[in-house]
């Protein structure tokens, strides 16, 4: 079961973060996105904006 963090930081900025929890080990790396930062999806030429 994953489990969310939500928090606000003293300048009143929202930080939210999310466990993995699995019983084998998944070798994955976090990631951080800025707030509107676009990806490009080269497959379906598709755009994707991260708002929040």
């Amino acid at each position: 079961m994953c489990t969310s963090i939500f928090t606000k930081t003293e300048d009143g900025k929202h930080f939210l973060a999310r466990t993995m929890d699995f019983s084998f080990p998944l070798e994955g790396n976090p990631i951080f996105l800025p707030k509107n930062f676009d990806i490009k999806n080269f497959i379906k030429v598709t755009i994707f904006n991260f708002k929040y």
